[in-house]
């Protein structure tokens, strides 16, 4: 799974990842960066036979990596509608 990721985190740190939160670009950047990591991991484990928890999870990451994000064809961009969900 590891090698699917592209950030240099370990992903063990709960809270915001560092980032120069004033900075559109740094902080488009890191959600980029972050949405493109969640849907590494999910096709790492498409075709796996996964715990209840396991596919409850992925499920979460599912939903959440995909809000507000626009699939472009070079990058993901977060769109700044608000999403059904978070309405």
């Amino acid at each position: 799974m590891r090698a699917a990721l592209s950030r240099d985190d370990d992903y063990a740190t709960s809270g915001k990842p560092p980032c120069d939160w004033d900075d559109p670009v740094a902080q488009e950047a890191l959600v980029d960066d972050l949405v493109r990591d969640c849907l590494a991991a999910l096709e790492a484990l498409e075709d796996n036979e996964l715990s209840a928890a396991c596919a409850e999870a992925a499920e979460i990451v599912a939903i959440v990596s995909g809000q507000d994000v626009e699939k472009e064809t070079t990058a993901s961009s977060v769109s700044h509608e608000e999403s059904p969900e978070t309405a």
